[in-house]
This record gives C-alpha cells, structure tokens and sequence, in this order.
C-alpha cells in the first residue's frame, strides 16, 4: 500500500506539471501595450511618436510620409498615363468600328435588296399552275349548232388553260431567274462581309487586348495610390498627436492637413507659381489675337492658394525659428 501512495503521489504531480505547461502555452499573446498618457507625454517631449506599435521619431516619420506621398504621386501618374492609354485603345477601337460599318453597310443594303428579291419569287415558284380544263361534251340527241357551241366552248376555254400555261411558265422561269441571281449577290455579300468581319477582327483583337491589360493596370494603380493616401493620413494623424514646437523642432510644418518640410512647401510653391504664370501668358496670347486685352481685375483660380501658402511658409520659418529647430 504504501508503494501504491508513492507512485499516485508521483503520477499527481507530473500530472499538475503538464497541466501548468498547458495553461501557459494557451495563454494568448496580447502584443504590445498601449502606452499611458505619461509615457507619451514624455516621449513626445523627446521628439517620439507612438506608431505601429513602436515609438519613432517625428523626422522619421515625417519622412515616412514625404516617401509614401512620393509613391502615391507616382501611382497616380501612372494612373493618369493608364487611362489616357484607355482612351487610346478605346478611340482606335471606335475608329475601327467606324470604319467597318461604313464598309458593310452598303453590303448590307445590297444583300437586304436580293433577300426581297428571292422572298417575291420565292411567292411566284410556290403558286400552283393552272389547272386543266375538264372537256364539255353534248348531250345525245343534241342538233348540230349545239355540238358546235359545246366544241367552241371547248376550244376557248383550252386556249384560255394554254395562255394562262404559258404565262405561269414564263413567270416561273423569270422568278427562277431571279431567285438564283440574287442569290448569288447574297453569296458574295456573305463572303464580303465574312471577308471584312475577319480583318476588322483581327485588327481589333489586339485593341481589345491592350484595352483589358492596361485598364487592369489603371485599376491596380489607382488602388495602390488609395492606399498610400491612406498611410500618408495615418501618419499625418500620428504626427498632429505630438505639441506643435516639438513637429516644428523636427521641421514637420503642417499644410492642408498633412506634414511636409520647408523645402517641400517651397517647390510646391515654385511648381505653383510656374503654372499661373504659363496659363496666364497663354490666356494673353489667346486674347491678342482676337483684339482684346486680359482685365486688369483678372485673377488666375489658383492665386488665393498660392497666396496662403506663401504666407505659410513665411510663417513656418518664423515658428521654426522660434521652436528652435534647423533652419532649412
């Protein structure tokens, strides 16, 4: 008995050693943890964001997003070279199919003209001929004038069933006439028209092509470009967490809620100006030739943007100065 209470007393206890392996391997991992509004204060007073589960730097993620917007403006000038690439494919196949009708309806017209043609004969060949008069004999007994009335009678309506014959003859063989050479001239639409279903095919095909892949491309651009715009929001939403002397310190300066550098607001600006400045002198250009001037009172739809955002900048110099951030 008592060797039976050591080894259940053993058994008991490698029994609750696996159980305890088990409940810790079944515990789930809860990751990393949200950090409290302290550790946040003070990483953000060290210049840190709380992103993706990972505290980084408000430079590198400011260059998170210049880099994610790089990407998105690319996705979506491929995008724009995709669609004009669309249209491309789509003009080229309307001008195609332009073309062929233009081909096949004359064709079309001439075979509708021969398929009438056949469906009136078609109506003459299926008429009955005449049908041959039965003879009228006289009566016995009948006198001599009576068997020449009934004999002439007979003689008329014989001539009568013969023309008749021979006009059914005649309209049979001229609608047999008919119906023959018009189809032929249905045959040789057919084969014209099968003739120019084939090339006006095979120039399409590889339209069609082009068409599909390059509208897939289009699609695959503009969803990659959804989804930087998304990360570049992500990360602006990051960013506009932090005090704005520590972004400024870094050189983020805010715009149209996202986050760019001085360097980066300036050539918006450059690329901005560059515009007005070229639409404008060409709106002048149009107007000389016509006689006329621009109003003095004009002013290009995009001025008051470029207005606001020089005066961003200005300001962003002076509150990055004060920030004490590097000036840039």
């Amino acid at each position: 008995m008592a060797v039976l209470g050591r080894r259940l007393l053993r058994f008991g206890l490698v029994l609750l050693a696996v159980l305890a392996v088990s409940a810790q391997a079944a515990e789930p991992d809860e990751g990393p943890k949200e950090p409290t509004p302290e550790e946040v204060a003070a990483h953000h007073e060290r210049g840190q964001v709380w992103f993706g589960d990972e505290w980084r730097t408000v430079g590198d993620l400011l260059e998170a997003c210049r880099s994610a917007r790089k990407a998105e403006d690319e996705h979506r000038l491929a995008a724009d070279a995709a669609q004009a690439k669309v249209g491309g494919f789509t003009k080229a196949l309307a001008e195609r199919t332009s073309a062929y009708r233009a081909a096949t309806q004359p064709l079309e017209r001439e075979k509708a003209q021969a398929e009438a043609v056949q469906k009136k004969a078609r109506r003459v060949l299926m008429l009955r001929p005449p049908r041959e008069p039965s003879v009228m004999k006289a009566m016995r007994g009948a006198d001599a004038y009576v068997q020449w009335e009934v004999e002439r009678a007979n003689r008329e309506r014989l001539q009568q069933y013969e023309r008749a014959l021979e006009r059914y003859n005649e309209l049979h063989e001229q609608a047999a006439e008919a119906f023959k050479k018009a189809q032929e001239t249905v045959d040789r639409c057919n084969g014209e028209l099968a003739g120019l279903r084939e090339v006006f095919e095979t120039d399409r095909k590889p339209l069609l092509t082009g068409r599909t892949e390059t509208t897939a491309d289009l699609r695959r651009a503009r969803r990659d470009a959804g989804t930087l715009r998304a990360r570049v929001l992500h990360i602006a939403a990051a960013l506009r967490e932090v005090p704005n002397a520590v972004r400024l310190r870094a050189g983020a300066v805010e715009w149209r809620d996202e986050f760019y550098t001085l360097d980066d607001l300036r050539s918006m600006l450059e690329r901005r100006e560059a515009k007005i400045g070229a639409e404008r002198k060409e709106l002048e250009e149009k107007l000389a030739g016509e006689g006329r001037s621009l109003p003095a009172t004009w002013t290009h739809p995009d001025r008051a943007e470029a207005d606001a955002l020089k005066a961003r900048i200005a300001g962003a110099e002076v509150d990055i100065q004060k920030a004490g951030g590097a000036a840039q």
